[in-house]
Formats: structure tokens, sequence, C-alpha cells
């Protein structure tokens, strides 16, 4: 019995979603309870014949197929593996949601951040499809959020200067900032600067958090994926998408310093605060 269900539940999550439809839109059409949907959708809720009718109805499928063993009909694929396919094609760049009136620092432009946003999208739906091919989940599915939050903005520390012949990545390890200016410092390596620019990658859109208070620029990618933790939450498969890009010259009022007690193991962090937070959502590059 828990097997039917479940596969009800993942055929039923699989077609609601194809149709555009929310859980609230479906339950609506179909005359049910938002909670019951979302009951039928984990796999939690006996379903009488009636009711697979009527869901059926509202989204135009047999109903036969709601109980049809995770196969989409027009695939020979699961259900599921079919929405994972679909999710390792990251969400193309929107190109009028660039902000040409921006404010960068240090002669970098618009254009070269959005062509290292574009080479990420290229190189993780690459990687993901290959990891598709192999029935291995996705990068951003199976590592901890912070350590692919990492990559993300790691990834953009190395293409930037790519285009941007006026900035490179610090070669100092673990140096502060990210990027500095081209040939100011020997060999291109500094422990600690104010002039730079610090990158993040956060699927956060406010509270980006550092290691100290930094009178730096800070420029933030802001992005939205599937973390490690999506499967214990029946999260659905979703694409990679940038969702913003931020940037401003902070000082050290514009974060809050939470610092730690002298038995605390808790990394230190700072947060930028909502004056930080402003600056930077007014100085916007990018809106997805």
């Amino acid at each position: 019995m828990l097997n039917i269900l479940k596969t009800i539940g993942q055929n039923l999550r699989f077609f609601r979603k194809k149709n555009g439809l929310s859980q609230e839109q479906l339950a609506e059409l179909a005359h049910l309870h938002r909670t019951y949907i979302g009951a039928v959708e984990r796999g939690e809720k006996n379903i009488s014949a009636k009711n697979i009718e009527k869901i059926a109805a509202v989204i135009g499928v047999e109903p036969h197929l709601l109980l049809q063993k995770a196969t989409d009909p027009l695939s020979t694929e699961p259900i599921q593996n079919n929405c994972e396919k679909e999710a390792c094609v990251p969400v193309p760049l929107k190109p009028g949601s660039f902000n040409k009136e921006c404010n960068l620092p240090y002669g970098l432009e618009v254009d070269h951040i959005k062509k290292a946003m574009d080479e990420f999208l290229a190189f993780i739906g690459f990687l993901n499809q290959q990891l598709h091919t192999k029935q291995m989940p996705r990068l951003e599915s199976f590592l901890m959020p912070a350590n692919f939050s990492s990559i993300v903005g790691e990834f953009m520390n190395a293409s930037i200067p790519n285009y941007c012949a006026s900035l490179v990545k610090n070669q100092y390890h673990n140096g502060h900032p990210d990027l500095i200016p081209a040939g100011i410092f020997p060999e291109n390596s500094v422990q600690y600067s104010s002039k730079g620019v610090e990158i993040k990658g956060s699927r956060h859109g406010r509270g980006w958090q550092g290691h100290n208070p930094e009178a730096v620029w800070l420029m933030v990618f802001h992005f939205d994926s599937n973390t490690s933790n999506d499967k214990k939450k029946n999260t659905e498969p979703k694409p990679f998408e940038f969702k913003g890009v931020y940037a401003a010259q902070l000082e050290e009022s514009d974060w809050n310093f939470s610092g730690r007690s002298a038995t605390s193991r808790r990394t230190i962090t700072a947060s930028v605060n909502k004056n930080g937070v402003d600056k930077m959502k007014g100085n916007w590059i990018y809106k997805g």
C-alpha cells in the first residue's frame, strides 16, 4: 500500500508541475483541501478512486496514469528521473535584466560580470548533465549548501579576471579580498587589503556573512538551487538560477559583528546589516 501511495504522489506532483499548478490551485479546481493534496503528494494519505478521477480531470490525464509505476507517458524514463534531467539545465540569464547604470570599481563592467555568469551556467549545466548520465545527483544536490555556495563564489573569482584585465585573483592563500587591482601588489598577492572586491555566492537575498566587518567592495551572486537537504524535505528538483547580483563599497558600520565567547567553537561571523543590504541592492547589477 505504501508503495502505491508513493507512486500516486510522485505522479501527481509531476503532472501538477507540468501543468504549472500550485497545490492551492489544484485543490481549488478539484474542490479538495490543499493539505489533502500535499499529503497525497507525500504518499501519506489514502486516496479514493473518486478523488483520483477528479484530480486527473483537472491535470488533463487519464486516471490510470496516476497509478502507473512512475513512468512519464511521453518518455520511457521514470517521472522523477525526467524531472531530474530537466533540472540539470540551468535557467538562462535574462538579457534585459542587467543594470547598465550601476557603479562598478577598478574598470569592472557589467558585460564582464554577465560573461562570467554565462560561463558558470555552461559549467554547471555540462557537469550536471554528465552526472545525470551516470545516474548521479546534481552537484548542488549532494554538496553541503555552504560548500556549493563557495564553488559559485570561487568560480566567479576565477572567471571575472578572464574578461576584466584590470582585476586579478588574489594569489595569497585565503587572502582578502578575492579580487585585487592588477599589478599593485607583488606577484598579485596580498594577505589583507581594502583595495579590491570580495566575492560571495549565496542562496540568501540578504544577511550575507563574512568573518569580520570589512571596509571593502562586496559583490554577492544570489542564486537559487536545490540543496543536499532537499531530499528529506521531498522538495522538487529545480534548475540552478541566478536571482540577482549586488555590489557596493561597504564600511565597517554596514556590518553587525557577533564575535564569540572565549569557550565557544562557533566560527566568528559578521553579517551585512540593513544599511549595507540597502546600499548593495540600490546598486544592483542583475535581477533575475
